[in-house]
């Protein structure tokens, strides 16, 4: 009998957790161009890049009809340039809040129609590189809104990303310190019949 009281909770809450709907999870790509959501990208300075807010496991019975979020950044190593709708949302949307103000940059957006469900893009987020070093792409003051019953606020996971500014110094093509050796010899060369 001890053994059975002791069991009880167990499967009760793994049954608990099981029935539980899973919360969405709003993340930074910080390379849209690699399949799946890469969370760090390397990137040499003085090249301009872009980063995707996306949302995965938006489910039917809360679909998404409006969000906001802000983007903090390190303004000593990176400039956001421009913010664009992702379009995840349904067609008929209105930008709420579209703002760059260093550190962060702050987006919402509304959808006057249905609701969006599943994955997919939010905003683009443009930047410049200003220096060497690294920027944690944090994302803070996150709200996920659903209107249609049951309504209201939508939890959601959040997870952000870094972007390491290297150097980019140009390392030589092998043919060019082939000829730059070429060259020197054939100065010492000349140096030397002298």
């Amino acid at each position: 009998m001890k053994l059975l009281t002791s069991v009880t909770p167990c499967v009760l809450f793994i049954w608990m957790a099981g029935s539980a709907a899973a919360v969405p999870i709003l993340s930074v790509d910080a390379d849209p161009g690699t399949p799946g959501i890469q969370s760090v990208l390397s990137i040499p300075f003085g090249n301009p890049f872009t980063v995707d807010v996306v949302i995965i496991g938006v489910e039917t019975g809360q679909p998404l009809n409006a969000f906001q979020f802000d983007l903090v950044f390190d303004p000593l190593r990176l400039a956001a340039t421009g913010v664009v709708s992702g379009g995840f949302l349904p067609a008929e949307t209105i930008v709420l809040l579209d703002d760059i103000t260093p550190p962060d940059v702050m987006y919402a957006e509304a959808s006057l129609g249905g609701g969006a469900v599943g994955h997919g893009v939010l905003a683009s987020i443009s930047f410049d590189t200003l220096s060497v070093g690294t920027s944690d792409l944090d994302l803070m003051n996150v709200i996920l809104a659903a209107l249609i019953p049951p309504g209201g606020e939508i939890p959601a996971q959040v997870s952000g990303g870094r972007v390491t500014v290297t150097s980019g110094q140009a390392i030589p093509e092998p043919s060019t310190l082939l000829l730059l050796g070429m060259g020197v010899g054939g100065l010492l060369a000349a140096g030397r019949r002298r």
